[in-house]
């Protein structure tokens, strides 16, 4: 869906609310005239656009860090500020925390995630090894019970 919009002769829009055709919303601020690009939120993170939250965009967020946000580089700006800042890199870290304790991908992280990863405990298995450290322990257990639910 695109949409343009026309300032007149105002230079800047203070702040921006969005609401999608699937109820989701979108507030930015700090719009000047020129091109931007607004992102749905369940995109934001997701630099190559491929549905995840991997280490492709980790590297593409840590590379945009201190620019201004452009067509490319929109779902990198996590909270919407119109910049990609160490603030959205913050925020996609702990989305991606989030996604990677969802080990059986049902949408929440519950019981079966548990069971997962304290089957793989002490193994290289990557959906269990949320933190990507190369073994499942103790800090993929921490992570995965801070975002229970």
């Amino acid at each position: 869906l695109e949409v343009h919009l026309g300032l007149g002769a105002a230079t800047a829009v203070a702040t921006l609310r969005a609401v999608f055709p699937d109820g989701a919303e979108r507030t930015v601020s700090n719009l000047s005239s020129g091109a931007h690009a607004l992102v749905h939120p369940a995109l934001l993170g997701d630099a190559d656009r491929d549905g995840d939250l991997d280490a492709s965009d980790a590297t593409a967020l840590a590379a945009a860090i201190g620019s201004q946000v452009t067509i490319h580089t929109a779902p990198l700006d996590l909270d919407g500020d119109m910049r990609v800042t160490k603030a959205d890199k913050a925020e996609f870290d702990a989305r991606r925390a989030r996604v990677r304790s969802d080990i059986d991908r049902s949408g929440s992280v519950g019981a079966e995630d548990l069971t997962a990863l304290l089957a793989a405990w002490g193994s290289s298995d990557a959906a269990s090894d949320i933190d990507e450290d190369g073994s499942v322990g103790a800090s993929d257990l921490g992570t995965l019970l801070s975002n229970w639910g």
